[in-house]
């Protein structure tokens, strides 16, 4: 899992030659998130796709939540 996000993060922005910018959290950068009702890093591969949005954040302000 770890594996996939970074390429859908830090890779994608390093294709784009952007990755100073995006692709990471971290002081300084942007940052569009979705905070899950569940760990992606512990759950059965299975339980992804129920998985569901509890809060989700674009362009620091909130657009959901539940």
């Amino acid at each position: 899992m770890a594996e996939a996000l970074k390429a859908y993060t830090y890779g994608s922005a390093y294709a784009m030659g952007v990755e100073d910018r995006f692709g990471t959290l971290a002081a300084g950068k942007m940052a569009d998130i979705c905070v899950l009702d569940r760990n992606l890093f512990t759950c059965e591969p299975a339980e992804v796709l129920e998985m569901k949005s509890v809060l989700t954040l674009i362009g620091g302000e909130v657009v959901f939540e539940a």
